[in-house]
């Protein structure tokens, strides 16, 4: 299934996709300037699986429901 880059619900899921990789970043710069020990790092990165994983489901039809989008947002 293809969704088109374009649609509302595609720049919704592109924008989550852009915060995980800020996120990302900065769980990084937090444990390479010693902010964030490993662990607490670790921890950081489960949360964002968990994410990741309801950005996959959304995302397998091409098309991102509104109830989806909050699943998302709130996890």
């Amino acid at each position: 299934v293809k969704g088109d880059p374009r649609a509302t619900s595609s720049q919704h899921l592109q924008a989550d996709v852009q915060r995980d990789i800020n996120e990302d970043k900065r769980i990084g710069g937090g444990v390479k300037n010693g902010s964030l020990t490993n662990r607490e790092a670790g921890k950081l990165d489960q949360g964002q699986a968990k994410v990741d994983g309801k950005e996959c489901q959304a995302g397998k039809n091409g098309y991102v429901s509104k109830r989806e989008q909050n699943g998302i947002q709130s996890a």
